[in-house]
């Protein structure tokens, strides 16, 4: 960009992470003559109330940020401690796992176990050794 372009963004919670960077960079293409402007607000920060406008709004941002982030946080361990499993379901089951381990003992290639089960070899991999990691 160079000096006298604008730089439209369409809301501040998305641009920045923290309000010390909004103002960092706001502080940043004033110097070199860019103008700055937040569609969603209309707010004009080359005036003394936009620039006062556009700190509290970037405070405001980064809080609701952290507060979501704190609240995915508790939900995440409140579901753990009821048991839930999270994330993506396991390619195989327990009753698999045996079978798989069971067949490698008798000489079967990983290679060939991923087939038979549908999985990518390395997914076979993976799963039995998180199975021999959970069985400890």
């Amino acid at each position: 960009m160079r000096p006298g372009d604008l730089l439209v963004i369409w809301d501040l919670d998305r641009a920045y992470r923290s309000a010390r960077d909004a103002l960092a960079e706001l502080d940043a293409l004033q110097q070199r003559g860019i103008h700055f402007h937040i569609a969603k607000l209309s707010i004009d920060t080359t005036t003394p109330t936009g620039r006062f406008l556009y700190t509290v709004m970037g405070g405001l941002a980064e809080f609701e940020r952290l507060t979501l982030s704190q609240r995915t946080r508790e939900g995440l361990l409140a579901a753990r401690k009821r048991g839930s499993r999270l994330g993506r379901p396991p390619k195989l089951d327990d009753r698999q796992l045996c079978l798989a381990r069971e067949r490698l003992s008798h000489g079967e290639t990983i290679t060939a176990l991923a087939r038979t089960f549908g999985v990518a070899p390395w997914t076979m991999t993976r799963a039995l050794r998180r199975g021999t990691l959970a069985a400890k």
